[in-house]
């Protein structure tokens, strides 16, 4: 029990040090989401919770920036072993709460995650990172999720780090990987 207070001690503090560097990080937010308009496709690739080893499935998306700039609109479609998913996301960033907010539409309805943005960084409409953190499940656990987007040119990759909060170690392991490029 006492490494489980020391992890949540440290998931809080992790997390008050965030909402701490967030007046600098209003200071770089963008009014608006560069203007991106593009199709990718390329693997998503993640570590299966039942072998725990790696699987590599086809994956394509589309990404398109609203009109007034303020949502990214991201159509996914990838086939796992069996099955193939649609999904449609709707996401923005608040830029009064620093907050990057994620729709996601699939078969089985609707979910909204807020995610607390460690990092948002614009270079031109095709050099931009965003990094971004949430506590939710992974493989049933609490977890603290760090997912990190990158459009650099033509690609697009993304990776999600898992670190669970009942344990005193730093897992920071892996948990999926997008690698993208744009489709010609």
């Amino acid at each position: 029990m006492k490494l489980i207070r020391h992890r949540l001690f440290f998931f809080i503090v992790t997390i008050s040090m965030s909402l701490n560097s967030h007046k600098a990080l209003a200071e770089v937010l963008p009014n608006r989401l560069p203007a991106l308009n593009a199709a990718y496709s390329g693997k998503l690739n993640y570590i299966d919770y039942g072998s725990g080893k790696p699987v590599s499935i086809p994956l394509e998306i589309q990404f398109l920036t609203s009109k007034n700039g303020k949502n990214l609109i991201v159509d996914r479609v990838y086939t796992d072993p069996g099955f193939q998913v649609f999904s449609l996301s709707v996401m923005r960033y608040e830029k009064k709460s620093k907050a990057w907010i994620d729709e996601n539409f699939e078969s089985n309805g609707k979910s909204t995650s807020t995610y607390n943005i460690l990092e948002f960084s614009v270079s031109g409409n095709n050099h931009w990172k965003v990094v971004r953190n949430i506590v939710q499940q992974d493989d049933k656990r609490d977890a603290l999720l760090t997912i990190t987007d990158t459009f650099v040119d033509d690609e697009f990759r993304s990776e999600t780090r898992v670190d669970y909060l009942d344990t005193d170690e730093n897992e920071n392991f892996r948990r999926n990987w997008i690698e993208l490029k744009v489709q010609p």
